[in-house]
């Protein structure tokens, strides 16, 4: 059986090389910001959720998705 090895973007086995990112930006490249949009826009249904607190939760996503490498 081949080696199989998983990387952050990257799925190899044997002589394959598969890119996870690319593969899901031909599939739909728009997906996540979509979906972000569709969160907030549920959230600000909420009694407790303000515009506020949506674009401070979009900072502090996008600090910790910066620290973590994957944006």
């Amino acid at each position: 059986m081949g080696e199989v090895i998983l990387g952050m973007d990257i799925f190899k086995t044997g002589d394959v090389e598969l890119n996870i990112q690319e593969t899901m930006d031909q599939i739909m490249p728009m997906m996540v910001p979509a979906l972000l949009v569709g969160v907030i826009y549920w959230l600000l249904g909420k009694k407790y959720f303000n515009s506020t607190r949506a674009i401070l939760s979009i900072i502090v996503l996008a600090i910790i998705l910066k620290a973590l490498g994957i944006m």
